[in-house]
């Protein structure tokens, strides 16, 4: 039998909650959870300090992630960072990750299913870049609790497509107020409604027709999956990784 991994939950939300529950499947168990919205010991930082555990997995908030990997940092383990929304402090977390020797991947999703799509409309982009008939957009729905947007897995998606289309230079949350929209730039939109885990589509359309490619998440198991997937993975390494290094590796 396979040892186990001990995981530390850093956020009690869903995600947390979806991944607690899928770890006896993935031959882990749940050594400390961590949630300063909580009441009791979940929300004690020395009860966490005190526990006995191999890894963390984040899914906490866009303000809170930077400091979780601070405090993974001080306690000397590695990290699964699944929270969106902070990455404009990448280069904070590189030196995070450099100074203390400490392995941290980190992904705007880690479901193997949307790894594939991006996949997929990377190879979809490569053929339309050849026919300026036809425009692309990008629109991604979540429930109405995600504090972010647009989503991380939609940044991912629009940097994809702007990358193998050449005649698409940049992209915009949202369309003008004024003014036409400009054809150089990919326009993404969001929806939050209701409990949908996460819908990705994207939209290349033409006068004649329309072909479009959706991922649609049926539950946050998914995410929750991949994550464990990623805490056992980045075990004993040393760096800061992305799950692009972990599925293609």
């Amino acid at each position: 039998m396979s040892e186990r991994t001990t995981i530390a939950l850093l956020g009690y939300g869903k995600m947390g909650k979806e991944v607690e529950r899928l770890t006896e499947s993935q031959q882990c168990e749940i050594g400390a959870i961590y949630d300063p919205s909580l009441e009791g010991k979940h929300a004690e930082l020395g009860a966490l300090q005190a526990a006995s555990f191999d890894v963390f997995i984040d899914f906490s908030t866009p303000n809170s992630a930077v400091k979780n990997i601070e405090l993974a940092a001080s306690l000397g383990k590695n990290i699964a960072v699944g929270t969106t929304g902070w990455y404009d402090k990448l280069p904070d977390v590189e030196r995070i990750v450099r100074e203390s020797g400490i392995g941290c991947i980190y992904a705007q999703n880690f479901s193997v299913g949307i790894f594939l799509f991006k996949q997929l409309v990377a190879h979809a982009a490569k053929l339309f870049n050849a026919h300026d008939q036809y425009d692309v957009t990008l629109h991604e729905v979540h429930h109405r609790k995600k504090l972010d947007a647009p989503s991380g897995t939609a940044h991912t998606l629009a940097d994809t497509i702007v990358g193998n289309i050449d005649r698409k230079s940049s992209y915009q949350y949202g369309i003008p107020e004024e003014g036409e929209p400009k054809e150089e730039t990919l326009y993404v939109s969001s929806q939050r409604t209701g409990s949908v885990p996460g819908t990705h589509s994207v939209v290349f359309d033409s006068i004649v027709d329309s072909i479009e490619l959706t991922h649609t998440a049926r539950s946050r198991g998914g995410l929750a999956l991949g994550a464990l997937l990623a805490a056992k993975w980045i075990q004993g390494k040393q760096g800061l990784y992305t799950i692009e290094d972990m599925l293609n590796g």
